[in-house]
């Protein structure tokens, strides 16, 4: 279990990274290099939300006890990947980008807080026997995702 719950708040430590960074660009003109650190960000976030709800959340959703929990993070993340789709419509150069980043900062900041506490639980209502495969699923998932993403980057269209 401990691998497993390493290894997302490493990726929640990744995130938080990119978060800083950004906003550490906030006096800086340079805004390819705001375009580099936020492509970087979604690089690790987006597979991340969609290893959770595709891989996690389902084992965890028929467990009463953590139904209201299970639905209130898959909401969160609805309402990051939208305000990411905002954010993604404005130009890097604006100062409105820089104003939105600090909001998607304190959005995944609250998540990452509010979620990180119960995945011990969380993953503790995987059978032993099973986890290493969950925790298996769950990386290629991501790894799966991430080549999705690249792979729609490059079509010409």
């Amino acid at each position: 279990m401990g691998e497993f719950i390493d290894d997302i708040k490493d990726e929640h430590k990744t995130i938080r990274l990119y978060l800083f960074k950004l906003q550490s660009l906030e006096s800086s003109g340079d805004w390819r290099q705001r375009e580099l650190e936020y492509a970087k960000l979604k690089d690790v976030l987006f597979p991340h939300l969609h290893a959770e709800e595709t891989v996690l959340f389902p084992l965890m959703a028929n467990r009463e006890e953590l139904r209201e929990k299970i639905l209130y993070y898959i909401h969160q993340h609805s309402i990051i990947k939208k305000f990411n789709d905002e954010l993604s419509d404005r130009s890097k150069r604006a100062y409105n980008w820089l104003a939105g980043i600090k909001t998607f900062h304190e959005l995944i900041e609250m998540h990452i807080k509010r979620e990180e506490p119960e995945y011990c639980r969380m993953i503790g209502f995987v059978d032993p026997e099973r986890l290493e495969s969950v925790h298996k699923r769950f990386l290629q998932e991501e790894i799966r995702w991430r080549k999705q993403m690249q792979d729609l980057k490059t079509k010409p269209y």
